[in-house]
């Protein structure tokens, strides 16, 4: 990938930590930059204990490797707006690990939230605010002239900056690992992985009534006793979440899963008919951009999901449904009528991968 990201020193600035796997994206693209002659440094969410912060040099060393992972030692809990001397200890910390940020060879990349404090007073770097699904322009209108580049999710939010802002502006998309799916994607092809005798309905991802819109899914699963459903992800331990687990768990088509390491994603979805993002469209979710669709169509599964803006554009391959009864026909559907050809599924997450985002967004940067 010639160009602008080469021997570069880059730091992604993070709200999640590198090992959570449900976000893989974030740091799908940090393993790609550091495969380009470029420092790749991933900064954690800050820790307040001094043992854990001590324990990382020894327990999982972060030198020596294609990226350096690393957890600030704060008094804050979060990256995000901190107070002067919070904000002095990170420079600090980042100073000892990266050497100097302020230079035309550094790109400071905020993840999920903004870093004003941070990189204001970094002006020679190049910055770039990848900002995740709760984006509010009318409320973070003040920092963007920090940034030289701002990746939103949605079209709607594109359309905004363009129309309001100087700043540089590129669509984002979440997406997987490419050619760990593909690899797996070949070994499913030659072998059985269903052992059921039902269809089934696969969801992977956050398990919580913030998210999933378990009314319809109750409703849903209770009249379809022809389909497995099966869920898999971490479980949210709010009262309405558990009740709602307590409810879909009592059908016998239902079943939940747990969790998964990433390299295990792709043969559970292997196992799907139809893969699901039952989502409620609330603030939350009306500006996210799920992953797991680009994880489904990597193995050829075929998904329905409620109305997610940043979806739409996919709309000759996704199954949209809103209400139990649309989300019933959609199960059908996917089955009998809905013929989606697998090689264009892939073809859309290869697409959107993050090599070839990357790619994309270099032409962006690099345009006059």
């Amino acid at each position: 990938m010639p160009g602008f990201f080469n021997y570069k020193k880059i730091i992604f600035l993070t709200k999640t930590s590198w090992d959570y796997y449900l976000h893989p994206y974030r740091t799908l693209y940090a393993k790609e930059l550091s495969r380009n002659a470029n420092e790749v440094f991933w900064i954690n969410e800050p820790t307040k204990n001094l043992f854990k912060f001590i324990g990382q040099f020894f327990l999982a060393p972060i030198f020596g490797t294609k990226v350096i992972v690393f957890t600030p030692l704060l008094f804050a809990p979060t990256l995000h707006n901190l107070n002067s001397l919070n904000a002095w200890m990170l420079h600090i910390q980042l100073f000892i690990l990266c050497g100097t940020l302020n230079s035309k060879d550094t790109v400071l990349w905020s993840v999920y939230c903004h870093h004003e404090k941070i990189v204001r007073h970094i002006p020679k770097a190049y910055k770039i605010y990848w900002p995740g699904d709760l984006f509010d322009l009318n409320e973070e209108q003040n920092i963007l002239s920090y940034y030289d580049l701002v990746m939103p999710f949605t079209e709607e939010s594109l359309s905004l900056l363009r129309e309001l802002y100087s700043v540089k502006s590129f669509l984002s998309t979440t997406g997987c690992d490419w050619e760990f799916f593909d690899q797996e994607y070949q070994k499913s092809t030659k072998a059985n992985y269903n052992e059921s005798n039902k269809p089934i309905v696969g969801y992977v991802g956050n398990i919580s009534s913030f998210r999933l819109d378990f009314e319809i899914l109750k409703e849903l699963a209770s009249n379809s006793k022809n389909w497995d459903f099966r869920f898999y992800g971490p479980i949210e331990q709010d009262e309405e979440t558990l009740k709602s687990i307590d409810e879909l768990s009592s059908l016998e088509n239902c079943s939940f899963a747990g969790e998964l390491n990433y390299n295990q994603v792709p043969a559970a979805i292997a196992t799907f008919t139809t893969g699901i993002i039952p989502y409620k469209l609330n603030k939350f979710n009306l500006g996210t951009n799920p992953n797991k669709f680009f994880e489904y169509s990597a193995m050829g599964v075929p998904c329905i999901s409620s109305r997610i803006p940043s979806l739409q554009k996919f709309s000759n391959f996704i199954i949209f449904a809103e209400s139990a009864k649309e989300w019933s026909h959609a199960l059908e559907k996917s089955v009998h009528s809905f013929k989606v050809n697998v090689d264009d599924l892939r073809k859309i997450s290869h697409l959107n991968s993050p090599k070839e985002s990357l790619k994309r967004l270099e032409k962006t940067i690099l345009q006059a």
